[in-house]
Protein backbone atom coordinates (compact mmCIF):
# COMPACT_ATOMS: atom_id res chain seq x y z
CA UNK A 1 0.00 0.00 0.00
CA UNK A 2 2.82 2.52 0.92
CA UNK A 3 4.41 1.83 -2.52
CA UNK A 4 1.43 2.25 -4.60
CA UNK A 5 1.32 5.32 -2.68
CA UNK A 6 4.23 6.66 -3.23
CA UNK A 7 4.14 5.63 -6.58
CA UNK A 8 0.99 8.40 -6.62
CA UNK A 9 2.30 11.14 -5.91
CA UNK A 10 3.32 10.82 -2.14
CA UNK A 11 5.26 13.58 0.37
CA UNK A 12 9.08 13.89 -0.44
CA UNK A 13 10.15 11.82 2.85
CA UNK A 14 8.29 8.63 1.90
CA UNK A 15 11.40 6.02 0.76
CA UNK A 16 13.92 7.25 3.64
CA UNK A 17 10.72 6.32 5.87
CA UNK A 18 9.83 3.48 4.02
CA UNK A 19 13.94 2.64 4.01
CA UNK A 20 14.00 3.21 8.11
CA UNK A 21 10.63 0.54 8.42
CA UNK A 22 12.29 -1.95 6.69
CA UNK A 23 15.78 -1.63 8.55
CA UNK A 24 13.86 -1.80 11.48
CA UNK A 25 11.87 -4.45 10.58
CA UNK A 26 15.28 -6.77 9.49
CA UNK A 27 16.57 -5.46 13.18
CA UNK A 28 13.50 -6.46 14.87
CA UNK A 29 13.22 -10.10 12.86
CA UNK A 30 17.16 -10.72 14.08
CA UNK A 31 16.28 -9.54 17.91
CA UNK A 32 13.34 -11.51 18.42
CA UNK A 33 15.36 -14.90 18.71
CA UNK A 34 16.91 -13.28 21.91
CA UNK A 35 14.56 -10.80 23.68
CA UNK A 36 12.45 -11.07 26.00
CA UNK A 37 8.49 -10.80 24.90
CA UNK A 38 7.94 -7.01 26.35
CA UNK A 39 10.99 -6.04 24.67
CA UNK A 40 9.67 -7.53 21.56
CA UNK A 41 6.00 -6.16 22.16
CA UNK A 42 7.83 -2.76 22.47
CA UNK A 43 10.29 -3.11 18.95
CA UNK A 44 6.37 -3.99 17.53
CA UNK A 45 5.03 -0.93 19.11
CA UNK A 46 7.65 1.08 17.47
CA UNK A 47 7.55 -0.52 14.23
CA UNK A 48 3.79 0.59 13.87
CA UNK A 49 4.46 4.36 14.99
CA UNK A 50 6.73 4.40 11.96
CA UNK A 51 4.62 3.12 9.43
CA UNK A 52 1.73 5.31 10.56
CA UNK A 53 4.04 8.00 10.42
CA UNK A 54 5.19 6.95 6.85
CA UNK A 55 1.39 6.40 5.99
CA UNK A 56 0.59 9.69 6.53
CA UNK A 57 3.28 11.10 4.90
CA UNK A 58 2.69 9.52 1.66
CA UNK A 59 -0.96 10.51 1.94
CA UNK A 60 -0.37 14.16 2.33
CA UNK A 61 -2.94 17.14 2.17
CA UNK A 62 -5.68 16.13 -0.74
CA UNK A 63 -5.47 18.61 -4.08
CA UNK A 64 -9.20 18.67 -4.16
CA UNK A 65 -10.40 18.75 -0.65
CA UNK A 66 -9.58 19.12 3.18
CA UNK A 67 -7.81 16.98 5.59
CA UNK A 68 -9.00 17.93 8.64
CA UNK A 69 -8.54 17.37 12.74
CA UNK A 70 -11.49 18.52 14.51
CA UNK A 71 -10.89 19.38 18.19
CA UNK A 72 -13.78 20.28 20.98
CA UNK A 73 -11.84 22.10 23.22
CA UNK A 74 -11.02 25.80 22.16
CA UNK A 75 -7.95 25.58 24.25
CA UNK A 76 -6.51 23.15 21.88
CA UNK A 77 -5.01 19.63 23.22
CA UNK A 78 -4.49 19.89 26.91
CA UNK A 79 -0.57 20.33 27.70
CA UNK A 80 -0.17 21.61 24.41
CA UNK A 81 0.02 24.97 23.29
CA UNK A 82 -1.63 26.02 19.71
CA UNK A 83 1.33 26.54 18.16
CA UNK A 84 2.14 22.56 19.05
CA UNK A 85 -0.89 21.62 17.90
CA UNK A 86 -0.73 23.04 14.38
CA UNK A 87 3.27 21.65 13.98
CA UNK A 88 1.96 18.09 14.71
CA UNK A 89 -1.21 18.78 12.28
CA UNK A 90 0.83 19.78 9.85
CA UNK A 91 3.40 17.33 10.29
CA UNK A 92 1.19 14.46 9.97
CA UNK A 93 -0.35 14.98 6.41
CA UNK A 94 -3.57 17.36 7.54
CA UNK A 95 -4.22 20.97 5.95
CA UNK A 96 -7.29 22.03 7.78
CA UNK A 97 -7.87 22.59 11.84
CA UNK A 98 -11.61 22.33 13.04
CA UNK A 99 -11.53 23.92 16.92
CA UNK A 100 -14.62 24.21 18.58
CA UNK A 101 -14.97 27.98 19.23
CA UNK A 102 -18.69 28.99 19.29
CA UNK A 103 -21.97 27.51 20.88
CA UNK A 104 -25.57 28.73 20.93
CA UNK A 105 -24.41 30.77 24.20
CA UNK A 106 -20.78 31.33 24.57
CA UNK A 107 -17.87 32.19 21.97
CA UNK A 108 -14.41 31.51 22.99
CA UNK A 109 -13.02 34.51 21.23
CA UNK A 110 -13.88 38.70 21.32
CA UNK A 111 -17.48 39.08 20.70
CA UNK A 112 -20.62 41.55 20.88
CA UNK A 113 -23.20 38.90 19.72
CA UNK A 114 -22.64 35.85 22.03
CA UNK A 115 -21.48 35.89 25.65
CA UNK A 116 -17.52 35.42 26.08
CA UNK A 117 -16.94 32.22 27.85
CA UNK A 118 -13.21 33.20 28.67
CA UNK A 119 -11.18 36.96 28.68
CA UNK A 120 -8.58 34.69 26.69
CA UNK A 121 -9.58 35.02 22.97
CA UNK A 122 -8.45 31.45 22.06
CA UNK A 123 -9.47 31.77 18.31
CA UNK A 124 -6.55 34.46 17.69
CA UNK A 125 -4.14 31.82 19.11
CA UNK A 126 -5.31 29.17 16.99
CA UNK A 127 -5.62 31.40 13.89
CA UNK A 128 -1.76 32.72 14.43
CA UNK A 129 -0.82 29.35 14.49
CA UNK A 130 -2.49 27.57 11.67
CA UNK A 131 -1.60 30.45 9.65
CA UNK A 132 2.25 29.79 10.91
CA UNK A 133 2.27 26.42 9.49
CA UNK A 134 -0.12 26.68 6.70
CA UNK A 135 -3.35 25.68 7.50
CA UNK A 136 -6.81 26.41 6.88
CA UNK A 137 -8.92 27.30 9.93
CA UNK A 138 -12.62 26.26 9.86
CA UNK A 139 -14.34 27.44 13.06
CA UNK A 140 -16.69 24.68 14.68
CA UNK A 141 -20.01 26.45 15.74
CA UNK A 142 -22.35 24.61 17.84
CA UNK A 143 -25.85 26.05 17.37
CA UNK A 144 -28.80 26.11 19.35
CA UNK A 145 -26.96 24.51 22.00
CA UNK A 146 -26.44 26.34 25.16
CA UNK A 147 -24.49 23.73 27.07
CA UNK A 148 -21.95 25.92 28.91
CA UNK A 149 -24.11 29.05 28.68
CA UNK A 150 -24.45 31.07 32.03
CA UNK A 151 -27.85 31.21 34.27
CA UNK A 152 -28.31 34.77 32.92
CA UNK A 153 -28.32 33.93 29.50
CA UNK A 154 -30.28 30.95 29.76
CA UNK A 155 -33.09 33.13 31.90
CA UNK A 156 -33.07 35.67 29.66
CA UNK A 157 -33.98 33.56 26.74
CA UNK A 158 -36.37 31.96 28.57
CA UNK A 159 -38.29 35.42 29.88
CA UNK A 160 -38.02 36.11 25.74
CA UNK A 161 -39.72 32.68 25.09
CA UNK A 162 -36.38 31.92 22.62
CA UNK A 163 -36.30 27.55 24.54
CA UNK A 164 -37.12 24.84 23.18
CA UNK A 165 -40.34 23.33 24.08
CA UNK A 166 -41.55 19.80 23.42
CA UNK A 167 -45.07 18.95 22.31
CA UNK A 168 -46.70 18.36 25.99
CA UNK A 169 -44.71 21.78 26.89
CA UNK A 170 -41.37 20.58 28.98
CA UNK A 171 -38.91 22.74 28.09
CA UNK A 172 -35.10 22.37 26.82
CA UNK A 173 -31.87 24.48 27.38
CA UNK A 174 -31.59 24.85 23.46
CA UNK A 175 -32.54 27.96 21.50
CA UNK A 176 -35.93 26.90 19.49
CA UNK A 177 -34.82 27.09 16.01
CA UNK A 178 -37.89 27.96 14.46
CA UNK A 179 -37.70 30.99 16.49
CA UNK A 180 -36.91 33.99 14.24
CA UNK A 181 -34.62 35.77 16.74
CA UNK A 182 -32.95 32.82 17.08
CA UNK A 183 -31.87 32.25 13.53
CA UNK A 184 -31.05 36.06 13.59
CA UNK A 185 -28.50 35.34 16.82
CA UNK A 186 -26.77 32.69 14.56
CA UNK A 187 -26.58 34.56 11.76
CA UNK A 188 -24.84 37.64 13.19
CA UNK A 189 -22.61 35.51 15.41
CA UNK A 190 -21.56 34.31 12.09
CA UNK A 191 -21.14 37.61 10.14
CA UNK A 192 -19.53 39.12 13.14
CA UNK A 193 -17.13 36.14 13.36
CA UNK A 194 -16.09 36.26 9.67
CA UNK A 195 -15.42 39.59 9.70
CA UNK A 196 -13.51 40.28 12.42
CA UNK A 197 -11.25 37.12 11.58
CA UNK A 198 -9.76 35.73 8.95
CA UNK A 199 -11.15 31.95 8.89
CA UNK A 200 -11.55 29.69 5.83
CA UNK A 201 -15.07 28.98 7.09
CA UNK A 202 -17.14 28.03 9.72
CA UNK A 203 -18.99 24.72 10.21
CA UNK A 204 -22.45 24.80 11.59
CA UNK A 205 -23.13 22.08 13.58
CA UNK A 206 -27.04 20.64 14.52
Amino acid sequence: VLLALRETGGAGDVDAFLRDVEQYRQQSDLAAQSETFPESAHRAEVLRGMVRRTYATAVGPAADGLRAVWCHRAHGVDGLGWGEVARRVKRGGLDTLVPNMAWAGRAYYASSVLPRATATDHLAACLSAAQQHGLKLHVWFVCFNLEGATEGFVGQMRREGRLQRAADGRESTWLCPSHPANRLHHLDAVRELVTAYPVNGVMLDY
